[in-house]
């Protein structure tokens, strides 16, 4: 539907070539979650052991009403959402702070003789894969990597939020993750440690460290590589996947944002008092050769001193160090400087005509329909 060759990019490239696709960068997220998610088959069963323990605990209120009352959570446990990748850090922060209530909790339910077989059955099941340290180490990493990017998620839906500040922070979470990858042979001790705090019943090792290990031997002769076992299988087949794939895809999903960032790069250094550079300036009169011309360069340099003065002449407390685009913009209209500054108006609502999110509109939208169905 979106494709740049017979999608609607291509068909409104051909309608005007100035016409710039731009992502919704919480939707890109919530993409880049849910394929992680869905590659490591680990991390699969571990959200379907989440899922599972939810379902198994709300399709019930007398289980419910046990896990309240003994589990003592702090926070209530949520199920999985697709369209909304936050349910996925709520869901894990809830397991995370109430670990050992909810082991507590299953324990209690298999080992009373009044419950059903079936009912005992499930809940021990899912007492015997939580109480394995790779889940419990799962839990960890994952609370870890999602606050991050629920974090980040809601600040991008922030009204006002513009292109280039989205592209910085969603850069900024591409390199936390990467860092993550880099220091996973140092955290993997740290994240043990963690995950053995959450309950004493969680195991001290990887259910496979105890496996014998093999080393085949190759059709030459020579001996190949020992099979891994333990923290070492775990952080190389699960962690190292895992932050690769998140890795590629924030790369992936970044690319449009970087493009237009670059292009109108001048804007926040205009904006910040910082050295403009001329480079980024070409680039943009360049690529709207139309609509912009060379004498947006001189308009900057002016334009950068009539703020440095307008603040230095402006004592109030409250008035802000930093000044957004769109405040630019409406400084420019209420002091009737468009014709002084023509090209940076032009510049400017070109730039704050791209949305880095659609999540008001929609949000919107799926109100206005609700109101239209309930009345």
């Amino acid at each position: 539907m979106k494709s740049s060759e017979k999608g609607l990019q291509a068909l409104f490239k051909n309608m005007n070539r100035y016409a710039d696709y731009v992502p919704c960068a919480a939707h890109s997220l919530n993409l880049v979650g849910e394929k992680a998610v869905s590659t490591v088959p680990e991390v699969v069963d571990y959200f379907g052991i989440l899922q599972e323990l939810y379902v198994f605990f709300s399709g019930s209120p007398r289980r419910w009403g046990i896990l309240n009352t003994q589990g003592n959570l702090h926070f209530s446990l949520k199920s999985l959402s697709v369209t909304r990748w936050s349910a996925h850090y709520e869901a894990v922060r809830a397991i995370k702070n109430g670990y050992m209530g909810i082991l507590q909790t299953l324990k209690h339910i298999f080992e009373d003789s009044e419950e059903k077989p079936e009912c005992k059955r499930d809940a021990k099941n899912l007492y015997h894969k939580l109480v394995k340290l790779e889940y419990a180490i799962l839990t960890v990493v994952w609370e870890e990597v999602l606050e991050r990017f629920n974090k980040t998620s809601k600040k991008l839906q922030t009204p006002g939020f513009d292109v280039f500040e989205g592209y910085l922070l969603l850069s900024s979470l591409l390199l936390f993750v990467k860092e993550l990858r880099e220091n996973s042979t140092d955290m993997i001790a740290h994240y043990e440690s963690e995950a053995k705090g959450l309950c004493e019943d969680i195991t001290s090792s990887c259910s496979d460290a105890s496996k014998r290990i093999v080393t085949r031997t190759l059709s030459d002769g020579t001996s190949g590589i020992a099979s891994l076992r333990g923290a070492a299988k775990f952080r190389i087949e699960v962690l190292y996947q895992l932050y690769d794939y998140l890795i590629i895809q924030l790369r992936k999903r970044i690319g449009p944002y970087a493009q237009i960032a670059k292009r109108f790069k001048f804007l926040s250094e205009l904006v910040n008092n910082s050295e403009i550079d001329e480079d980024s300036i070409k680039l943009i009169i360049s690529y709207y050769k139309d609509d912009i011309d060379h004498k947006l360069v001189n308009e900057c340099y002016q334009f950068k001193e009539y703020l440095h003065l307008r603040k230095s002449q402006n004592t109030e407390e409250n008035t802000p160090s930093k000044m957004h685009c769109a405040e630019v913009l409406q400084l420019i209209c209420e002091q009737h400087l468009i014709e002084v500054f023509p090209n940076i108006t032009t510049a400017l609502k070109l730039y704050l005509a791209m949305p880095i999110t659609c999540c008001e509109a929609e949000r919107n939208f799926t109100k206005l329909s609700f109101i239209k169905n309930k009345f």
